[in-house]
């Protein structure tokens, strides 16, 4: 953990709209997780935004998903079947 997410974790309110890393990091998962948990549609990032472009979210709303067990179970479960599906496609092109 660098300095920045350290810090961002001692703070005792966070900035309004968070990035998707410091999303990650107040919810417990991985930066990369975070485009897997909005294409789900289990996050929903502010506005608009391209595909391609930096997405923000609500601290609010976040803070509430770290609260909220069911939410993290199915944020968690929805990683786990999305990363076991990716292991599978590269286990069956190695075999072809």
């Amino acid at each position: 953990m660098n300095a920045q997410n350290s810090i961002l974790l001692t703070l005792s309110r966070l900035p309004a709209r968070l990035e998707a890393q410091q999303t990650a990091l107040v919810l417990g998962f991985n930066g990369h997780d975070i485009p897997i948990l909005i294409q789900v549609k289990l996050l929903k990032p502010l506005g608009e935004a391209p595909p391609n472009a930096p997405k923000y979210f609500a601290s609010c709303e976040i803070e509430e998903l770290a609260r909220d067990p069911q939410w993290l179970h199915r944020a968690t479960k929805a990683l786990t079947i999305h990363w076991r599906r990716k292991k599978l496609g590269r286990d069956q092109t190695k075999r072809a």
